[in-house]
């Protein structure tokens, strides 16, 4: 705890995908001089905060936002990535691994949050998803204990009965489970909202033909639904209850 509360170290608590999903979009030779706001384009303004602070807490860019060696490693050897998450663990998150080194308890590992970065209610349970996440991209095996986490968006919950909205006007009845609609295609994202109901973006268009502003526009509402989706953190919402 006194190394965290000596570098200033508080776990983010937004979405880790947003995070992962980001860093794995750029490629060497296209990483930013310097990574600020204006590369952060469809991503909200508390995420770009969160995602800024956490590259320069894990050691992705020095003080000036320029990229280090660690990030030009990550963007050049995927196959190299899990190894760099649990580099970064072991120097950000020692009292999380130690506690479930001891086989710790949800509850246990809760506290460490409290107590290395004062992190409660909320806060304190997106913070421990967030390392929940980080410590399965690095293949960590995590005390039997901890509430596991899962992948990608076919995790959220299903609802029946509930209204689907589409960016093209249409509005149809999401249906029982013998009747519901087939899964998202690739040109179709579907995403299951907090307090109930989804919403279908689907598009029917050439990306190489479209231009810088209606690109940027696609784009970003594809990033805006994966940031959603992400957070929403299906595994851990049953607990709250707010999810």
């Amino acid at each position: 705890m006194a190394d965290q509360v000596a570098t200033g170290f508080t776990s983010p608590y937004f979405s880790f995908g947003t995070l992962k999903n980001k860093l794995g979009e750029w490629k060497r030779e296209d990483l930013p001089h310097v990574i600020d706001r204006s590369v952060l384009v469809g991503m909200s303004g508390t995420n770009q905060a969160g995602f800024l602070q956490a590259l320069r807490d894990f050691g992705f860019v020095d003080e000036n936002r320029e990229p280090t060696q660690r990030l030009i490693a990550y963007t050049s050897d995927p196959e190299g990535r899990p190894a760099i998450w649990e580099t970064i663990l072991r120097e950000r998150y020692s009292s999380q691994l130690e506690c479930s080194d001891r086989n710790g308890t949800p509850s246990q590992l809760r506290q460490t949050f409290t107590s290395d970065f004062g992190q409660t209610g909320d806060t304190a349970r997106k913070a421990e998803t967030f390392f929940l996440h980080m410590a399965r991209e690095a293949g960590i095996t995590l005390s039997s204990h901890f509430k596991p986490v899962r992948t990608g968006s076919g995790a959220t919950r299903k609802r029946a009965g509930r209204k689907a909205k589409t960016v093209n006007g249409a509005v149809r009845e999401s249906l029982p489970r013998e009747g519901r609609l087939p899964p998202s295609t690739g040109k179709e994202r579907r995403v299951e909202l907090r307090s109930g109901g989804t919403v279908t973006v689907a598009y029917n268009v050439d990306l190489f033909e479209l231009d810088k502003t209606d690109r940027d526009f696609v784009l970003g509402l594809v990033d805006k639904l994966r940031e959603y989706d992400g957070t929403r953190s299906p595994s851990l919402a049953d607990e709250e209850g707010d999810e």
